[in-house]
């Protein structure tokens, strides 16, 4: 697995994101990120703050967390390496779709506006809620090339 202290020491930093007056009593003081991903996040938050969109963040459900993605026992998730985060998990269930029902269960499980989505996509993010076999509506990750 990742070495978490030589990881941690060259790419993760502590940032102060209170201090920004983001209109969201649910965001953290402050993150443990990757400082690629940091930069991009801010942009996001005062995008979604100045067009009044912030408000559909209902619960901060992580970023960093080192571990497996789901149903994989050797493939690294996006949050282990800082670069993804975690929204309203509660009304944005990781669930399996198939093309069949996929538009049925997208309406059902991924519960923000396209507005609120369109600011992630705009400042390189992906989307869960875009995903084709699965929706992951609570998943927002830095696109690295």
């Amino acid at each position: 697995m990742l070495n978490r202290t030589s990881f941690e020491k060259k790419h993760m930093v502590l940032v102060q994101i209170d201090e920004f007056g983001f209109d969201s009593p649910v965001l953290p003081k402050q993150i443990y990120a990757n400082r690629t991903l940091v930069p991009r996040l801010i942009k996001v938050l005062q995008q979604l703050n100045e067009k009044g969109l912030i408000g559909e963040i209902r619960t901060w459900d992580g970023l960093y967390n080192v571990r497996y993605m789901r149903g994989s026992k050797s493939v690294l998730s996006r949050h282990s390496w800082g670069l993804a985060v975690d929204l309203n998990a509660t009304w944005n269930p990781l669930v399996k779709v198939t093309p069949a029902n996929r538009a049925q269960m997208r309406k059902k499980h991924v519960k923000w506006s396209e507005k609120f989505l369109q600011v992630w996509r705009d400042n390189g993010f992906e989307c869960g809620a875009d995903w084709k076999d699965r929706l992951d509506g609570m998943h927002f990750e830095l696109i690295i090339s």
